[in-house]
């Protein structure tokens, strides 16, 4: 016989009848902790259905009636809202990772249907619908037990006038049938905590608690209520809160009036919407690392813990991750959350810069943060892989003889993401044969500039990123290449000069000259051009076969063409030419260049004259 903790304390007035509280001296298994008296029966007077929510409330369902959901106050058994959801409704289970009640079959629906009743922040209904349907568990026509278990999102679902207890998923697929461990009666009420799925009975005031997985039986208790004969085994549900620290199971009575009892289990053997024993609703959500940097094209994974207000892990609980910033990305990763109360969430970021990785645990599943509904945050640097791309700028360009070019190459990784701090080596060949390196900015930029040559011609430029730093091109170093054509300057109109004398070339050799060169007023150039070597080291006569370009400015003039020498070939010349002033002897100064190589170098005059007109 069990001892009855404290006195039920009964106020009949309008229905309105308060909870009786059991003192907290001598506790065990089954101890009767409290009665309490709802102030509404059903109106069909039939009601099998209770579900706590972890916020105080009992949720009373009614068998055949419009209202057929009450919410009551735990304590007080105070009904302060009424829906009507389907006109009857058989038991019904708290979903605390959906924030919502499971509803078996009553009346209102055809038998075997499952019902889904979304609550909201306020723990006020905000919707229904019907999740899936089960005619194979039917065998009289009322659900009397209904269990939803976090740990693997499966309902357990108790048909009245059976001997078996139906395991499915919540999308209504059927895992499993479980003998029910009780005898001389039948099953009813059914509740999960953790590895333990707790039974009642129908007619036997009993519950029996049994391995979930193995059936293997773990304890049992008797549900008889002293002084009330008629109270028997319906729903069930667990309650960790109302007479905390003492954690109870409520057996809910099937007729009026309505009421139900709260019996002691052992500690941590359930936990409140189908949570594993000892946790409460989702209070905290963590991100793990809270920081990190990597490289763009790997792999970076967060993992959120999901803990109660006292840091218990609370698994089987949705978590939306979303990233913004740099990259985007979002989803629920490997959610639910798992025993440990956590779910992990991985994604590739491809671009350059920071995101901020954000999570909260979704427990009514619509998609929106909720304010009851925990979140956390966590930030995200990216940095630039390595280069795979070097583009230079301008591709390809032409300028007059003597300009500067300047390239710009742009070196990139995979993702087009401009890399900074890379060595690039630069080459060019052709007119010029000059190499620089230079180190990419922010932008990746690099650029390298220089001299253009005094003859016409091309050079092929390359540049490749050095990312060794050996100065060699390896097989994973991008380059590129491009090209610049030099040109002769544009002609100046209305430009003459005359020029006559001796100069001793760089080479030491006597050298004389003799030209006219000029511009027509419509830019045309004429003239003839003549120079000869004298001594031993080239001994040569450059004799012009056609005058190309005269370009004045100022004092000065350079003459371009083609020329014979010795009386035969084709080559390119230039003759650069200053006029000081008169006499031109010892002040004015010539210059000749050949496309052979050979170069006067810049001489004052030893005798003659040059002439701008």
């Amino acid at each position: 016989m069990k001892r009855l903790l404290g006195r039920s304390v009964l106020s009949v007035c309008m229905l309105m009848l308060a909870l009786a509280w059991s003192g907290p001296a001598a506790a065990a298994t089954g101890d009767l902790v409290g009665t309490v008296h709802f102030s509404q029966n059903c109106g069909s007077g039939i009601g099998v259905g209770i579900a706590y929510d972890g916020a105080g409330h009992l949720w009373v369902s009614c068998y055949h009636s419009n209202p057929d959901l009450l919410r009551t106050d735990a304590t007080t058994g105070v009904v302060d809202q009424t829906y009507n959801i389907t006109n009857g409704l058989g038991a019904v289970a708290y979903d605390a990772t959906r924030n919502g009640l499971w509803a078996g079959w009553g009346v209102g629906q055809p038998a075997g249907t499952v019902m889904f009743i979304q609550l909201d922040a306020t723990k006020t209904v905000s919707g229904s619908n019907v999740a899936f349907t089960a005619p194979q568990d039917v065998v009289c026509g009322l659900d009397d037990g209904m269990a939803y278990d976090a740990t693997d999102d499966t309902l357990y679902i108790s048909d009245d006038c059976s001997t078996v207890v139906h395991q499915h998923t919540t999308a209504g697929v059927p895992i499993r049938n479980i003998p029910w461990a009780g005898s001389g009666c039948f099953n009813s009420g059914v509740g999960i905590g953790g590895s333990l799925l707790f039974e009642g009975s129908d007619g036997c005031s009993h519950v029996w608690v049994v391995d979930k997985l193995t059936n293997v039986p773990a304890f049992d208790f008797s549900t008889a209520v002293p002084g009330d004969p008629n109270f028997r085994d319906e729903g069930l549900t667990c309650d960790t809160e109302t007479f905390a620290p003492t954690q109870v199971m409520w057996s809910k009575e099937a007729f009026s009036p309505n009421r139900a009892a709260a019996f002691e289990i052992p500690m941590n053997t359930c936990g409140v919407g189908g949570q594993p024993p000892g946790h409460g609703p989702p209070a905290n959500l963590t991100l793990a690392p809270a920081t990190a940097t990597n490289q763009v094209g790997e792999q970076h994974c967060v993992t959120a813990t999901v803990t109660d207000a006292g840091g218990k892990p609370v698994a089987g609980v949705v978590v939306l991750f979303s990233v913004t910033g740099a990259n985007s990305a979002s989803g629920t990763g490997t959610s639910p959350t798992d025993a440990n109360g956590q779910s992990e969430f991985c994604y590739t970021g491809t671009a350059v810069g920071n995101d901020t990785i954000s999570a909260f645990a979704d427990t009514n599943n619509n998609g929106l943060q909720d304010q009851d509904e925990p979140g956390g945050t966590a930030q995200k640097a990216w940095t630039p892989g390595p280069p795979t791309q070097v583009t230079l700028s301008p591709h390809a360009d032409s300028d007059p003889v003597d300009a500067q070019h300047c390239v710009t190459a742009t070196v990139t990784d995979a993702f087009g993401n401009p890399t900074p701090g890379i060595t690039v080596s630069f080459s060019v060949s052709g007119s010029v044969n000059t190499t620089g390196v230079r180190v990419t900015n922010a932008n990746g930029q690099a650029e390298f500039c220089y001299q253009g040559p005094a003859l016409p011609g091309s050079d092929a430029i390359t540049a490749f990123a050095d990312t060794n730093g050996n100065g060699a091109q390896d097989a994973d170093e991008p380059s590129d290449q491009a090209t610049k054509e030099w040109v002769l300057p544009q002609n100046t109109p209305g430009c003459k000069v005359t020029d006559g004398g001796r100069i001793t070339a760089a080479n030491g050799d006597k050298a004389t000259f003799g030209s006219i060169a000029r511009v027509s007023a419509s830019g045309t150039p004429s003239g003839a051009q003549e120079y000869q070597d004298h001594g031993s080291a080239a001994n040569l006569n450059v004799h012009s076969s056609v005058v190309l370009a005269v370009a004045c400015r100022g004092n000065k003039a350079s003459v371009f063409g083609t020329a014979t020498i010795n009386g035969s070939g084709s080559y390119d010349y230039r003759i650069d030419l200053t006029d000081n002033g008169e006499p031109g002897a010892g002040a004015d100064k010539y210059r000749i260049r050949l496309s052979t190589g050979y170069d006067s170098g810049e001489q004052v005059l030893a005798g003659g004259n040059i002439q701008m007109h």
